[in-house]
């Protein structure tokens, strides 16, 4: 019965002992499910390193694509920085070159402003002494010297010379006056043709010039050739267009009218006076109506006249009688009657 008890203890025990090795299988099936666990885990870490290196490449080539793509986009915006430079630095001569040609002007108009000071604005209908003369001069030479196109400063070079011309009496000095006149005024009516007192002053100086070459002689009441030169032509053309520019300046129109009465034109010269007379009547303006109409009348007596002698059979007309009649003084002395 004891050893029966015993071996039962010891089947108990191996038992027991089974137990206790499946338990171990469990325990080491465990460890080893642990261990496959743990390099799955190790896996996906070697998986992960290998995506994070591979995210790291693909940054490093964006960053190589950016750094490509910067280094292009720098290209250009270099290019444009050098064309604002370029631009910047044309704008700044630009302006530089504005302020040398505005100080240039400035200072040209400011010293010819000088010199219209010393002659004045009563210097028209008075004599400029030489000392004058000579001061005024100088600073109208000083403002051409600064500035070639100051066309005031020319013009007032040219009333100087006209101012000596008009109160000379030397035949040859007159002549070399005006030819000094007319040169200037050239100069003026280059820079500025717009300019009425010029185109007036001119085309005075051009007929005085031109009656001088018509008939020899320096009186301005001598009687011009038939065929009036260039210089006659000039004048009067730039004395129309005075009078074009100023409409409604009786002093212009009553300049070319006494012009073309000088210059035979007749008909032209008596529809000047009359728009003249509308503008502003005056004595001067109806004396010269008058004796334009008592003229053109006479011209048409003398035709007739012409016309009865030759159906008359050639008969002799006393032209010295019929002058006589009809000198200026006699009609000055009937229109003031």
């Amino acid at each position: 019965g004891q050893r029966a008890e015993v071996r039962g203890q010891r089947s108990e025990d191996g038992g027991q002992r089974a137990e206790d090795g499946g338990q171990r299988t469990e325990d080491g099936g465990q460890r080893t499910e642990d261990r496959g666990r743990r390099a799955e885990v190790r896996g996906q870490g070697a998986g992960d390193r290998g995506q994070s290196t591979e995210d790291i490449g693909q940054r490093i080539e964006g960053g190589g694509q950016r750094a490509g793509e910067s280094g292009k986009s720098q290209k250009p915006k270099a290019k444009s920085l050098r064309s604002s430079h370029i631009f910047s630095g044309l704008l700044a001569i630009g302006y530089l070159l504005m302020t040398i040609v505005c100080l240039q002007t400035m200072g040209s108009s400011f010293i010819r402003v000088l010199g219209d000071r010393i002659v004045g604005q009563e210097s028209v209908t008075r004599y400029l002494t030489s000392e004058t003369s000579a001061s005024a001069a100088k600073y109208y030479k000083l403002a051409i010297k600064i500035d070639p196109q100051n066309w005031r400063a020319h013009k007032g070079l040219a009333f100087l010379s006209f101012n000596q011309r008009y109160y000379s009496l030397d035949k040859d000095e007159k002549l070399q006056l005006a030819r000094i006149e007319r040169a200037l005024y050239e100069k003026a009516d280059q820079y500025n043709s717009c300019d009425p007192e010029i185109m007036v002053s001119f085309g005075k100086v051009l007929i005085f010039l031109g009656r001088i070459e018509d008939s020899g002689q320096l009186s301005e009441d001598s009687t011009p050739h038939p065929m009036p030169s260039a210089q006659t032509v000039q004048g009067l053309s730039l004395l129309r267009k005075a009078c074009d520019y100023r409409k409604f300046n009786d002093v212009y129109w009553n300049t070319l009218g006494i012009e073309l009465r000088k210059a035979e034109q007749y008909d032209e010269a008596l529809e000047v006076f009359q728009y003249a007379n509308k503008i502003k009547r005056t004595p001067s303006t109806r004396k010269n109506i008058q004796w334009i109409e008592a003229k053109l009348r006479l011209g048409e007596q003398r035709a007739e006249e012409s016309g009865q002698m030759t159906e008359d059979g050639g008969q002799k007309l006393d032209l010295p009688l019929l002058r006589e009649k009809t000198s200026l003084s006699d009609l000055l002395n009937l229109m003031e009657k």
